[in-house]
C-alpha cells in the first residue's frame, strides 16, 4: 500500500466528513422524539405536510449514524456517500422552502465534500473497504 498525498489528504477528508456525520446522528438519536418536534415545530408555517416532516425528522439521526459509521471507517463507502449525499438533497431542499438561506449554504458545502469524496474514491487506500 503507497502512502501518497492523495490518499492521505483522502483519508483525512473521509474520516472527518465520517465523524461529523457520526456525530450528529449519536447527538439527535437520544432525543429523537425532541428532535422530531423542533423539527415539525420549524416547517410548520410551510406547506409541507407535518406527517412527511415527522417521518423525515424519525429518518435522519439514524442515516447520519450509520452512514458516519460506513464514511469513518470506509465501510461500504460508495454506498454510505451516496446515501449521505441523498440525504443532503432531502435536507437542502427542505431548509430552502423555509427560506434558511445561511443553512443551505453549509449544506451545499456538506454535499460538495461527498461529491468529492465520491469523485476521489480512487485514492480510497485506508478503509475496510481498501482491505478487502
Amino acid at each position: 500500500m503507497k502512502l501518497t498525498n492523495e490518499s492521505l489528504g483522502y483519508v483525512l477528508l473521509r474520516i472527518g466528513v465520517g465523524l461529523d456525520f457520526l456525530a450528529h446522528g449519536l447527538a439527535r438519536i437520544g432525543g429523537l422524539p425532541a428532535f422530531a418536534e423542533s423539527m415539525k415545530g420549524m416547517f410548520a408555517k410551510s406547506w409541507l405536510p407535518e406527517p412527511l416532516v415527522a417521518i423525515s425528522a424519525y429518518a435522519i439521526p439514524p442515516v447520519e449514524l450509520i452512514v458516519g459509521i460506513g464514511i469513518a471507517l470506509g465501510l461500504f463507502l460508495r454506498p454510505a456517500l451516496l446515501i449521505a449525499g441523498v440525504e443532503m438533497w432531502v435536507l437542502l431542499f427542505g431548509t430552502c422552502i423555509i427560506q434558511k438561506w445561511d443553512i443551505a449554504g453549509l449544506q451545499l458545502i456538506y454535499l460538495l465534500l461527498l461529491a468529492l469524496l465520491t469523485a476521489a474514491l480512487r485514492y480510497d487506500r485506508f478503509s475496510i473497504d481498501a482491505f478487502h
